[in-house]
């Protein structure tokens, strides 16, 4: 009776103990692969995002800009030898820029310059060394001059785009037709009502238009 009591007692041990191996290695397994991803996997600090610069990351040369009114009709065109887009705030700097603004029954507005800057919104336009603005004559239906052509230049001009409004506060130059001024601290001009106010100290002489 003990003999075969011992003999059960062994067989169940060793049963016991062929079930638990499974086990058991895939334990040991477990544990070695942990202890080597632990070793040998480096922790990666989380990428810091660089603060943009004021540098440019887009070049276009000969680039052309055109925005068009509620109408589908171009409202004004901007080209420029060479467009540098600038990450920081969006804005661009254009070297030798050319703007022509569209408004029905005004024939179009040049502007022109050595070196532009367009703000990030495309909103305002501010144009250097030796800045133009060119108006054709306007011709009536009889073939008369009703508005004779404008011409500015300065320096420096300021342009709203969306307002068609241009400014300066450097000394300015104006011909309209065959008249002449100058204004020593600059003009303002708005392209819609073609309307010009002339700033400090103004001078020049003003043909009479004129007349069939």
């Amino acid at each position: 009776m003990r003999q075969t009591l011992g003999g059960r007692l062994k067989d169940y041990l060793f049963d016991l103990a062929i079930r638990f191996i499974p086990i058991t290695v895939l334990a040991t397994l477990a544990l070695l692969t942990y202890s080597y991803l632990n070793v040998n996997t480096k922790v990666i600090p989380p990428t810091e995002v660089r603060a943009k610069t004021h540098i440019p990351d887009y070049v276009f040369d000969n680039a052309r800009l055109t925005v068009l009114d509620e109408f589908g009709q171009t409202k004004y065109r901007l080209l420029g030898k060479k467009f540098s887009h600038f990450e920081d705030d969006a804005s661009i700097d254009i070297t030798e820029p050319r703007l022509r603004f569209f408004t029905k029954d005004v024939p179009p507005t040049t502007i022109t310059s050595g070196k532009g800057h367009l703000d990030g919104d495309v909103s305002i336009l501010e144009l250097y060394n030796q800045a133009e603005i060119f108006r054709a004559d306007q011709i009536g239906k009889n073939g008369d001059i009703i508005n004779p052509k404008l011409k500015a230049t300065s320096n420096y001009f300021k342009i709203f785009i969306n307002d068609d409004i241009i400014e300066t506060n450097l000394p300015v130059k104006i011909e309209r037709g065959l008249s002449v001024m100058t204004a020593s601290k600059g003009a303002h001009f708005e392209n819609v009502d073609q309307k010009m106010t002339l700033l400090g100290d103004v001078k020049g002489y003003i043909v009479p238009a004129e007349s069939k």
